[in-house]
């Protein structure tokens, strides 16, 4: 008798503009690995985010290669460019309709943060995204239980698991605000993103595109 076929792994989602990715980002990947949430991350990058604003963006290309030097040589980790072709701006219900299609059998589970999970009733097409996929909500220091501020028995919260990844406050936006200043952001970047990140002087220039909230 033949062997029974390997299941496809369960495969976290990390979207974001990491720009640029730092510390934070793999560190929750190591978490939901480690505490065998699923088998592998991609970190989808998004060329825009609608809800986010362009003066600091560096191009798709630059912030994919962030990312690659960042993951390395770790097969668990993978960098997806599914949204580079994609009509801008971005919608997380786009990508998931064309990943589902591509890989039907595939269990995705989209990771996000407690603030997100709490504005998820306002994201488009919400209602489909919430029957289709599956949800890893990690908290940030801000929104303190999350699960407490959801209406009860609440559908569209039926797919979300609420788990107790470390709080890691850690933002892009802090580091475009270092450099921009001058300071070494290195600590809290993979090394190997960080050096291409300071030998391609991205941030430090011209000033006024580095105006952004530290919020």
């Amino acid at each position: 008798m033949g062997k029974n076929p390997k299941p496809p792994p369960r495969t976290g989602l990390l979207f974001g503009s990491f720009n640029p990715v730092h510390i934070g980002h793999l560190a929750l990947a190591a978490y939901f690995l480690g505490e065998n949430y699923v088998d592998e991350v991609w970190f989808v990058v998004s060329p825009q985010n609608p809800h986010k604003r362009r003066e600091t963006l560096l191009p798709f290309h630059h912030r994919v290669e962030l990312l690659r030097r960042a993951v390395g040589d770790d097969s668990r980790l993978r960098v997806s460019e599914v949204e580079r072709h994609m009509p801008l701006p971005s919608y997380t219900v786009q990508t998931m309709r064309l990943l589902l299609d591509r890989y039907p059998h595939h269990p995705f589970f989209l990771i996000m943060g407690s603030d997100n999970a709490l504005g998820f009733p306002k994201w488009k097409e919400c209602a489909w995204l919430a029957r289709n996929c599956h949800f890893l909500v990690y908290p940030r220091l801000k929104e303190g239980r999350v699960q407490d501020a959801l209406p009860a028995k609440d559908p569209l919260y039926e797919n979300f698991v609420f788990a107790k990844a470390p709080v890691i406050e850690i933002t892009a936006t802090l580091i475009r605000h270092w450099v921009g200043q001058g300071r070494s952001v290195r600590h809290l970047m993979p090394e190997a993103a960080w050096r291409y990140l300071d030998e391609m002087n991205f941030y430090k220039s011209p000033p006024r595109l580095l105006k952004s909230s530290l919020k």
